[in-house]
C-alpha cells in the first residue's frame, strides 16, 4: 500500500470519527477518550508508523495489543499474546484443582470441574 493510500485512509477515518463525535454530542453522549484504543492490523512489510487518529482534539495512539471481548488482538496478526494469556489461565486453574484434590470431597471437586470458566 502506498503512502497516498495511507493518507486517504487516515483522512477518511478522521472525518468519519468527527461525524460520530458530532452525533454523540447531539444526543448528549460522549466517548471516553481514556478507554479508546486504536489497533492497526498490518503485515510485516506494511508498517503504518505515522497513522494518526484524532477524536475531539484528542489523539488516539496505536496499541500493539488490543483486548476485544476475551480475545487479545495483535497488530501484526499474531496470536502470541492471546495464547500466552490462555496458557496462564489454564495453568492457574490446573494448580487450583491439583491443590483441591487433596483436601476437598469428591462432590466439591465435581462442582469445580463442571463450572464454566
Amino acid at each position: 500500500m502506498s503512502n497516498s493510500c495511507f493518507n486517504v485512509l487516515q483522512t477518511t477515518v478522521n472525518l468519519e470519527l468527527c461525524t460520530i463525535d458530532h452525533c454523540l454530542r447531539v444526543n448528549k453522549l460522549s466517548l471516553n477518550n481514556n478507554k479508546t484504543d486504536l489497533n492497526l492490523l498490518y503485515s510485516n512489510k506494511h508498517n503504518p508508523t505515522s497513522f494518526k487518529v484524532v477524536i475531539n482534539n484528542h489523539s488516539i495512539s496505536p496499541e500493539d495489543n488490543l483486548k476485544y471481548e476475551v480475545v487479545l488482538l495483535r497488530d501484526k496478526l499474531g496470536w502470541n499474546p492471546h495464547v500466552q494469556k490462555v496458557k496462564n489461565q489454564l495453568s492457574r486453574a490446573c494448580e487450583v484443582l491439583t491443590k483441591l484434590k487433596y483436601c476437598a470431597t469428591q462432590s466439591v471437586l465435581n462442582v469445580f470441574y463442571c463450572l464454566p470458566h
